[in-house]
């Protein structure tokens, strides 16, 4: 059995949820500089990267509002558990669902990086 400080957790989920929202709004930059090169460039071959990166804005956003959602939804949880235990640890549930929505960030922030990456070389070439 795993023990972990329920404040710790908590923590966690409140820096994981603020990395998110500077994401989100990282996403509507990269979308806003997409629109500005869509707008000063009308060639075949730059509609098909519009596109591409227009989905993968919209994918990633979506993606950042569920992991949103369940993070928060595990709060709840926490602070229903507090109430009740007051050794002030998760139980293995809510540790093991810790632990999937921490690989779940992880592999959020990595596809966004590499997003961040991609669209910027793209940008360059378009710019």
């Amino acid at each position: 059995m795993t023990k972990e400080k329920i404040s710790v957790i908590s923590d966690e989920h409140q820096s994981w949820l603020s990395a998110l929202v500077f994401y989100k709004d990282e996403l509507n930059v990269l979308r806003e500089r997409l629109t500005e090169i869509a707008s000063k460039n009308t060639s075949k071959e730059l509609l098909a990267h519009v596109e591409h990166y227009e989905n993968s804005i919209t994918l990633q956003q979506e993606n950042i509002d569920i992991l949103k959602h369940d993070i928060n939804h595990n709060l709840t949880e926490i602070a229903k558990q507090l109430q009740t235990n007051k050794a002030g640890y998760v139980d293995n549930d809510l540790h093991k669902l810790h632990s999937e929505q921490k690989d779940r960030f992880e592999a959020t922030e990595k596809v966004i990086g590499e997003l961040r990456h991609d669209f910027n070389r793209f940008a360059v070439r378009w710019m």
